[in-house]
This record gives structure tokens, C-alpha cells and sequence, in this order.
């Protein structure tokens, strides 16, 4: 899922003002929300993961994740990591709150 935070129609795209949402399934580390929000070009990224030896992993190893966000081009990066309840109906659902007052009907 990506979104453009502020944009609207006819405006271009904010790569410092976005969202970035994956939605993974895996073997080793279970289901995980990842969201990389950039705001005014710095970088929060939340790992949710449901099982707690991830979110320790995640904690522990924060400052190198931090690092390659920064080498990747994300500034001013943070990691933070919390266990969540898998729920990617409500996650998804939350994403889509920014879009409420459109009338989706043709």
C-alpha cells in the first residue's frame, strides 16, 4: 500500500510526505505490518509482528536497520517495534480512514 500524504488531484507526488505500508506472510518471522512513514523526509518505521521473539529481534537489532534505511536514502530514520494481534482487516481498514467522505459510487 502507498499513499501521498496532502496530495490530492492534480498534484504530484511526495516521496518526503508518504506512507508505505507491507502486509508480509512468512515463514520464520510470522505475519508482519511493516509501515514506513515519511514526514517532511524523516523516517518512522513500525514493525508490528505477532509473535514477541520478533519484536525483541526488531529492538535489538534497530540500529542496524536504522542504518540501511539511512544508506537507502531515509533520513533521520527510527525503528520502533510492537507486537500486534495480526488483525490485517482493521490495519487495512485504518489505511483506508484518510479516504472517508469520498463517494466511491460511479
Amino acid at each position: 500500500h502507498i499513499f501521498g500524504e496532502g496530495g490530492g488531484k492534480g498534484k504530484a507526488f511526495d516521496p518526503n510526505n508518504s506512507t508505505v505500508v507491507i502486509d508480509l506472510a512468512t515463514t520464520n518471522l510470522g505475519d508482519l505490518w511493516i509501515s514506513l512513514n515519511m514526514t517532511r523526509g524523516a523516517c518512522q518505521c513500525w514493525i508490528r509482528a505477532t509473535d514477541v521473539d520478533v519484536v525483541r529481534a526488531v529492538e535489538e537489532t534497530a540500529g542496524e536497520l536504522v542504518g540501511r534505511l539511512e544508506a537507502s536514502g531515509y533520513p533521520g530514520a527510527k525503528v520502533h517495534a510492537t507486537l500486534w494481534d495480526g488483525n490485517r482487516i482493521k490495519e487495512a481498514a485504518n489505511l483506508l480512514r484518510r479516504f472517508e467522505g469520498i463517494s466511491l459510487e460511479a
